[in-house]
């Protein structure tokens, strides 16, 4: 297959040797060879065939007797061949988007970076025609990332890896011209250079020739930097925030005077209330990328969205604070009118009298923020002279400023494989009635302890410091950190965290085990609050209204009133179930 088509060139790029070693599932390949037969003398043919390939792999069994790769390289290759075919056609660029998109997912899914990284260039390419260029240098980037990683196979031929970088190169080098010809002011920052677990003049000398000259070390001949190499780390942890958490801090400096917000803002605003997720490094087929990000912005309930941003995505988000770092980058730019906070996806321009935060589509406003003295009509023409027709002016004060959204990729949290744990941040209370309400209030908090679970946290928690000895058959002994899961109701059974009182006593806060008894009788209705060591007393909570005689009757035909403590005309409430114990940080 040749030709000055894109589509085919990606083709011709992967039957250069990029999959060798692996296999179509039987069932498919003559189907997969009509296709490509057919790409060029009869396209629509060919993507009929494509689509039969797919339904039939869909509906086949899910692995082949002689290879259980070949499903999902199978899969790959089909949405590979079918989105090359929309991309020759230069007609329905966005499907040829959408397949590219599959095919990376099953390439990478697998760990074939070459193939992962081919799919990528096809993805630029795509992306370039439909003019969306700040994409189009994402999935560049994307692709040099992947086309660098370690663990490629052996039995691919380093001229083909070779071959396949200066092609992403050059598509690299293309958008850019579009976009200084497009007077675009975009800044764009490399991928990191590879991690490599081998001195680099071990390597094939070719690919040695093709890396950027920074990534080379100035001396390989030295015995010590041949042997020198950085073990990378394997997991990363960031903290999560919500987006909207920072609302009204108004944060200036001399130097802006934009109110641009920090990870250390984020921090003091939730009082080290907040999660944080383990990202597993070695399940991440993009290691490299994930170490630049330092903190994730989680977008929740109550804010105006724009841009396709959408509730529960999650925005990884490189700390730069100055706006000349913040020049080309992505930015989330809250804004508040009313009582109603607005979050968009807009990317940052730096210039002399003012900055300029441009929209990604025309339903939303592209914003210059003021400097003194500027003229917003001279901007706002250079701007429409430009084809910005939809622009506002406003103050720097008034709008709010993350930093930067690293590699323009807002993600699901689902979506990532490689989630490895979370960390949750829990206050510790001088008692269980500190516990009351979701809001603790901050005099009542002595400390905080890290919980590092599989889960997110899914409700409200708080620790408290076991005083008594009453329950330690159950493993909680005093001076413990008993976690507690703030609820109002528990089953019975349950090990709870009680406040109770009586005309004649003062509320007292207690760990017991919690039952209803007689529940559907409402004159023998009571609670009893259970202690699990032997030398302890049970508490009987009698409310007001029941047959105190009849209970006490009931406790002592069974020979328990000794072990018990009768309080008659109780109140209880709960204030949380008890979880576990845990550890002091």
């Amino acid at each position: 297959m040749n030709g000055n088509l894109e589509g085919s060139k990606i083709m011709d790029l992967l039957s250069d040797g990029l999959d060798r070693g692996l296999s179509l599932v039987r069932y498919v390949r003559d189907l997969y060879i009509a296709a490509e037969e057919r790409i060029l003398d009869d396209p629509q043919r060919a993507i009929e065939i494509c689509r039969d390939g797919l339904n039939a792999l869909e509906k086949g069994p899910s692995s082949d007797s002689s290879d259980l790769d070949a499903p999902r390289y199978s899969k790959g290759k089909f949405h590979l061949l079918l989105a090359s075919i929309y991309l020759n056609e230069d007609r329905g660029l966005q499907l040829a988007e959408e397949n590219y998109h599959e095919s990376k997912n099953e390439f990478g899914s697998r760990k074939w970076f070459q193939l992962e990284a081919l799919a990528y260039l096809g993805l630029a390419i795509s992306r370039q025609k439909l003019r969306d260029l700040d994409g189009a240098i994402s999935a560049c980037n994307s692709a040099m990332s992947s086309v660098n990683q370690e663990g490629m196979p052996e039995n691919i031929d380093p001229a083909d890896l070779i071959k396949l970088r200066r092609a992403i190169e050059n598509e690299n080098a293309r958008i850019l011209r579009l976009i200084v010809e497009g007077q675009h002011r975009l800044t764009i920052e490399p991928p990191p250079p590879p991690i490599l677990e081998v001195p680099l003049k071990e390597l094939h000398e070719g690919i040695i020739s093709s890396l950027p000259v920074e990534e080379i070390q100035a001396d390989y001949d030295t015995e010590e930097a041949a042997s020198v190499v950085e073990t990378p780390p394997t997991e990363k942890i960031l903290p999560i925030f919500n987006i909207s958490a920072v609302e009204g801090l108004i944060k200036t400096s001399e130097e802006s005077s934009l109110n641009l917000i920090s990870r250390e803002d984020y921090e003091q605003k939730v009082a080290g209330i907040f999660e944080k997720v383990v990202i597993d490094l070695t399940e991440l087929t993009e290691r490299s990328r994930i170490q630049y990000v330092d903190y994730i912005l989680e977008i929740g309930e109550g804010l105006r969205l724009n841009d396709n941003l959408k509730q529960r995505i999650w925005l990884p988000i490189q700390q730069k604070t100055a706006p000349k770092d913040l020049d080309g980058k992505m930015v989330i730019v809250l804004e508040k009118e009313a009582d109603e906070i607005s979050a968009s996806l807009k990317t940052f321009v730096k210039a002399d009298d003012h900055f300029f935060l441009k929209s990604r589509n025309k339903n939303s406003a592209s914003i210059i923020l003021l400097h003194y003295k500027s003229n917003l009509q001279k901007i706002k023409n250079y701007y429409t002279a430009l084809h910005e027709e939809n622009v506002v002016g406003k103050r720097v004060d008034e709008v709010q400023i993350t930093g930067a959204l690293y590699y323009n990729q807002p993600i699901l949290p689902e979506s990532i494989e490689a989630v490895k744990a979370f960390i949750w941040q829990v206050p510790v209370v001088n008692d269980i009635s500190a516990g009351q309400g979701h809001s603790i209030e901050e005099d009542k908090i002595r400390d905080y302890v890290e919980l590092r679970e599989n889960n997110r946290r899914d409700a409200d928690y708080f620790v408290v410091v076991v005083k008594e000895d009453s329950m330690i058959g159950d493993g909680i002994f005093p001076g413990s950190y008993a976690l507690i899961r703030q609820q109002e109701k528990v089953i019975n059974k349950s090990i709870a965290a009680i406040i109770y009182k009586t005309p004649k006593t003062k509320p007292r806060s207690v760990l017991k085990r919690y039952y209803v008894i007689n529940e559907k009788v409402n004159h023998l209705q009571h609670w009893l609050l259970e202690s699990s060591n032997p030398s302890s007393k049970h508490f009987v909570m009698i409310p007001n209204g029941a047959d105190v005689k009849e209970i006490k009757n009931f406790y002592a035909k069974r020979k328990l009133s000794n072990r018990i403590i009768f309080y008659e005309n109780a109140e209880l409430k709960i204030v949380g179930k008890f979880i576990k114990t845990v550890e002091r940080n």
